[in-house]
């Protein structure tokens, strides 16, 4: 197979991202869904059009970024 293209920053995806840990993360939930019930499609369609295909990981209790990705 050929390679593909390299991962590149999203400030769209970036932003959504950080309204869940803001909403989640001092109420110390773990969980996909906001508080309000809705889930990434909609926190994604917030900051621009979302795509065909997207995933969410969430990972908690982590020292560093680094040890999230290994």
């Amino acid at each position: 197979m050929s390679p593909i293209q390299p991962l590149r920053w999203c400030e769209e995806i970036s932003l959504a991202s950080k309204d869940h840990a803001k909403d989640i993360g001092p109420k110390g939930l773990i969980q996909h869904d906001s508080t309000d019930g809705k889930g990434v499609k909609d926190r994604l369609r917030k900051y621009g059009n979302v795509i065909s295909c997207y995933g969410e990981n969430l990972s908690f209790h982590c020292d560093d970024a680094k040890e999230v990705i290994i």
